[in-house]
């Protein structure tokens, strides 16, 4: 009988034991730029737009996560911790959400004149002083042209050309020229040529142009081409070309660029000094420890080992499933 009751404690225990390991979990989130308008019980908020991975669909998340400030224009991927509430409230998180660390953040805004180029770009609306005048039944367009300075288009009514300088972020209208004719559109045709005077800023996010005039008046255009070909390109030019490298920063850790365990891409972590033994002070320069929670890289030794280059150092990088790298590290202070 005792037997028994050892038995029935023990299976008792055992399917216990699989709930508590839920109370504590860690996710790896993709966060959209910006939020999105949402309903939470009766009411209506914003929301975060998050996906576990690139290819699920996007949810919207109501709830507030410890430590992170959601800017707009950029998306993320988080690592998040959640530990489970005991009590909850309706329409209330069943979990406490904490920011373990943020893995990637990319701006999605991007400014760049090679964006303008080869394309052709339809207004859909005009925005001044929050009041918008819808284009599109006009069909105006902008045709840009960088390398020669030069901007034409068609305004509703009327085909023009004129001068415009350009630069990243940024262009100057000229003189615009072009036919006299009349039409049903001459107000958004009238908007439209106001627009185009003096200075203006310009940038592209979402697969859309915005141009901001100095006259408070801003341009939505819609690209006839995808832009997706020219941003890869550019941000291919962004990308990390595999330098290694370490930095110190003034609270005293250490900023480590360095090769994700999987990908092309270098991950940058921070990293507080372990104190040295006398004998490792003779072979090592740096042992450097994480701050961050559970990093992909556990621990980075930078050896005293003599290089050819004054800034450059030979290191040996371990990952935390215990794999180790022997590479070469720069000194970027």
């Amino acid at each position: 009988m005792k037997n028994k009751i050892i038995l029935i404690c023990l299976l008792i225990i055992g399917s216990i034991h699989p709930l508590k390991a839920q109370e504590t979990q860690f996710k790896t989130w993709y966060v959209a730029d910006a939020k999105v308008a949402c309903q939470v019980g009766d009411a209506m908020t914003s929301c975060l737009h998050i996906r576990e991975n690139p290819d699920s669909n996007w949810q919207n998340f109501s709830f507030d996560i410890e430590g992170f400030n959601h800017e707009k224009g950029y998306e993320y991927i988080i690592e998040v911790r959640l530990d489970k509430i005991k009590y909850t409230e309706v329409d209330g998180p069943q979990y406490k959400y904490t920011l373990v660390r943020i893995v990637s953040q990319k701006s999605t805004v991007h400014l760049d004149k090679r964006l303008l180029m080869n394309n052709t770009f339809h207004l859909i609306n005009i925005d001044q002083y929050n009041k918008k005048t819808l284009a599109m039944r006009a069909k105006p367009f902008l045709i840009f042209n960088p390398d020669s300075n030069i901007i034409s288009g068609f305004s509703g009514c009327n085909n023009f050309a004129g001068s415009c300088s350009y630069a990243n972020a940024f262009m100057q209208f000229g003189i615009m020229e072009g036919t006299i004719k009349a039409c049903a559109f001459s107000e958004i045709e009238t908007k439209f040529y106001e627009a185009l005077k003096g200075k203006a800023t310009f940038y592209v996010r979402s697969n859309m142009l915005y141009i901001v005039c100095e006259n408070f008046m801003t341009l939505h255009l819609r690209p006839e081409k995808s832009l997706d070909s020219i941003l890869r390109v550019i941000e291919k030019e962004k990308e990390p070309k595999n330098d290694v490298n370490f930095i110190k920063n003034e609270d005293g850790t250490y900023r480590v660029n360095a090769p994700a365990m999987h990908g092309k891409n270098n991950l940058f972590f921070t990293y507080r000094p372990a104190k040295l033994t006398k004998d490792e002070l003779k072979k090592i320069k740096l042992k450097l420890l994480p701050v961050d929670v559970n990093p992909e890289i556990s621990e980075v030794i930078i050896l005293t080992k003599a290089h050819e280059k004054n800034d450059m150092y030979y290191a040996i990088i371990t990952y935390k499933n215990g794999t180790k790298k022997e590479m070469e590290i720069r000194d970027a202070n």
